[in-house]
């Protein structure tokens, strides 16, 4: 039994995050570089691998990412890449740069 839970994960990864939060309605996502004023934090992600459409997986990754770059105090994120598994419809992956700009 245990031997199919990561499987289990997997596929229901995105489930309750696929909504911005308050804070990551404040993130501001592009895949331009922010103002040479803004403070680069780190890399952050977002993902979604679950059976929906690729459109609903890809927004609810991009949605992910904002979430996940509020949490380290970030106010904007560059998009560096974005990954679509279209084979079995499995899900996106956004990977970016999170900063916080003034």
């Amino acid at each position: 039994m245990y031997a199919y839970l990561p499987i289990l994960l997997f596929i229901v990864s995105c489930a309750g995050t696929h909504s911005l939060t308050q804070e990551g309605k404040a993130v501001k996502i592009s895949h331009n570089k922010p103002s040479k004023n803004c403070k680069e934090l780190e890399p952050v992600m977002g993902s979604c691998h679950r059976l929906f459409t690729i459109e609903q997986n890809r927004e609810y990754a991009m949605n992910d990412i904002r979430n996940n770059a509020s949490k380290l105090g970030s106010n904007y994120v560059m998009i560096n890449s974005i990954e679509q598994f279209k084979e079995n419809n499995i899900g996106s992956i956004v990977n970016g740069t999170a900063y916080h700009c003034p």
